[in-house]
């Protein structure tokens, strides 16, 4: 599990590629994975989240105050303005 955490802190939160990330594991922790492989637990811990990660998004949306902004495009001075 900590691997795992490690894995999705460096791609999502430092924006390392996998093969940065991959070059890290090795220097650090002496462990070899393909990119293959950490493709596959960013899938997982996405999977983890997801019901929960929608739920809050969905609440989130909800109490929003811009729920039903109006969108409704308009031209002034014979341009596009929103």
């Amino acid at each position: 599990m900590p691997e795992l955490l490690l894995i999705c802190a460096l791609a999502l939160r430092m924006r390392l590629s996998h093969g940065r990330i991959q070059e890290f594991l090795s220097d650090w922790l002496a462990r070899e994975l393909s990119s293959a492989s950490i493709n596959q637990r960013m899938h997982e811990s996405a999977r983890a989240v997801r019901l929960v990660a929608e739920k809050q998004l969905i609440a989130e949306v909800r109490a929003s105050d811009l729920l039903y902004a109006n969108e409704t495009s308009w031209f002034g001075h014979s341009t596009l303005q929103w």
